[in-house]
């Protein structure tokens, strides 16, 4: 089973598919779940917004004789973390000004993506947002 669990884990890298770790120390409602039990967590939420695993015992006090899976996703959990008040509006505000070169106003905008920053493009003069970092296009 550890070597099969290994295989997956190593698959799910190879697709780039986030980070996957396996905690055996996971325990639900036994009396609902059989078997394999999972919670799912999103980096900056101190709490799991995905829980689920098997239940086929369920499905035997209900009278049918099948395997079952399933999971819920805590959109409670989602929201507050997607709502919640951020330092920063974004990593890097560029500035730039209208008569000025485009072409390296997106150039700078896509570096600053690559990178993994949030980016917003926005013309002289409107700085209304909140910016780890600010770029004048222009270079001024």
């Amino acid at each position: 089973v550890i070597k099969r669990l290994r295989e997956i884990c190593g698959l799910l890298k190879l697709y780039n598919l986030g980070n996957l770790n396996l905690d055996f120390s996971v325990v639900n409602d036994m009396d609902y779940y059989n078997g394999l039990v999972f919670r799912g967590f999103i980096k900056g939420i101190p709490v799991g917004v995905l829980s689920g695993g098997r239940y086929d015992n369920l499905m035997i006090k209900m009278g049918k004789h099948s395997q079952a899976i399933g999971f819920a996703v805590y959109l409670d959990e989602l929201e507050r973390f997607m709502f919640a008040r951020r330092e920063y509006d974004v990593d890097t505000l560029i500035l730039y000004d209208p008569a000025g070169d485009m072409a390296r106003t997106v150039a700078l905008a896509e570096s600053c993506r690559a990178k993994g920053n949030t980016v917003r493009v926005q013309p002289e003069g409107t700085e209304n947002i909140r910016a780890r970092e600010v770029i004048h296009a222009n270079g001024r």
